[in-house]
């Protein structure tokens, strides 16, 4: 099945419609192409049947491959027939969204081509979030660069944002980054920077990071790299000029991730931390040697050091170069004016 955009053949149609043309609808309505300020709820009949007491987890995960096994496994089926009775299966099943993903996550798939047809079908097609779990945890094993545009839209409905973000995060990790910001934050001044960042506007982006509305030096090691996502960091650092306090707000950035903080270490989840590493110690030479370019400086040559920076998949000989030019900085006859009261940059 190809994965560019189309109407599902009619005879393969729900009798309502998806919770995907559900999405896009109300998109296409935002005022000026926005992006919605909270998940849209899914519509009243898109849940499990009210009053029914979901089963407990082990039990619904059984539940859940029993049904779904055999539907998974002939190669050559029809993805249209095959998610019309997945839908048919699950909707005798009291069961929650993850445990629906879960039961998906750990079955064994004899051919991957057709599993990617139905993960592709249901998550344009279901029209309960049952079924969209299944899609999308089919995409999730097995989504391609095609699929995002459609991950990115159904993610957009309440209940099926967290493992949209998840099939999206291997495939187009700012799309993962924007729509987590979008739907899981509930702090305002993020929700700033999220618009920013998905206007596509440079200028826009690098503006909203420099004026700082959230407090980078604040935010937790996975927002910062949620953030850095968002921004595309490493595309806003590209280039022969930079803004000295995106510099330094790179730094920051890089710095929280960093942190630990429940033994999850972000810096090793960002795919582009060696690149913005090694372009914030070439240029952070270039700002006047202030209090805020040390604030930069010493935790990042620790983290370099021995620190989780030092765990990055480095070039032969890379981590020590940056290390030698940080020493070279940290020791430079100006270092004494870090130790001043300055403004930062």
């Amino acid at each position: 099945m190809s994965a560019e955009e189309e109407r599902p053949p009619l005879a393969s149609r729900p009798s309502h419609p998806s919770l995907y043309a559900y999405a896009r609808a109300r998109l296409d309505a935002e005022p000026e192409g926005r992006l919605p300020t909270d998940p849209y709820p899914p519509p009243d009949d898109a849940g499990a049947p009210r009053g029914t007491a979901p089963l407990r987890h082990s039990d619904g995960v059984a539940a859940v491959q029993e049904a779904l096994g055999p539907l998974l496994g002939p190669p050559g089926s029809d993805p249209g027939a095959t998610a019309e009775a997945v839908r048919h299966r699950l909707a005798e099943l009291p069961v929650r969204g993850r445990t629906v993903t879960y039961a998906v996550d750990h079955m064994h798939l004899t051919d991957e081509p057709a599993a990617r047809a139905l993960g592709r079908h249901l998550v344009r097609t279901a029209p309960d979030l049952a079924s969209a779990h299944v899609g999308l945890a089919l995409l999730d094993r097995l989504g391609e660069a095609a699929d995002v545009p459609y991950l990115r839209v159904l993610g957009l409905v309440h209940g099926l944002t967290r493992p949209a973000v998840r099939a999206l995060q291997p495939l187009d990790p700012r799309a993962a980054a924007l729509l987590h910001l979008i739907c899981h934050t509930e702090r305002p001044c993020l929700r700033v920077l999220a618009d920013a960042f998905a206007s596509g506007n440079r200028r826009a982006a690098t503006t909203a990071l420099i004026e700082d509305p959230v407090g980078i030096d604040t935010v937790s090691p996975a927002q910062a790299r949620l953030l850095a996502e968002a921004a595309d960091l490493a595309g806003l650092l590209r280039g022969g000029r930079i803004d000295p306090r995106l510099l330094v707000q790179a730094g920051r950035l890089l710095v929280r991730m960093a942190g630990e903080r429940d033994h999850d270490t972000q810096i090793l989840l960002y795919g582009d931390a060696v690149e913005v590493c090694e372009t914030v110690v070439r240029r952070v030479g270039e700002l006047p040697p202030t209090a805020a370019r040390a604030a930069v400086l010493v935790p990042l040559a620790r983290a370099l050091d021995n620190g989780p920076c030092s765990l990055l998949p480095w070039r032969e000989g890379q981590r020590e170069q940056l290390l030698d030019a940080l020493g070279a900085l940290l020791a430079s006859p100006d270092r004494a004016v870090f130790q001043r009261r300055e403004a930062p940059i």
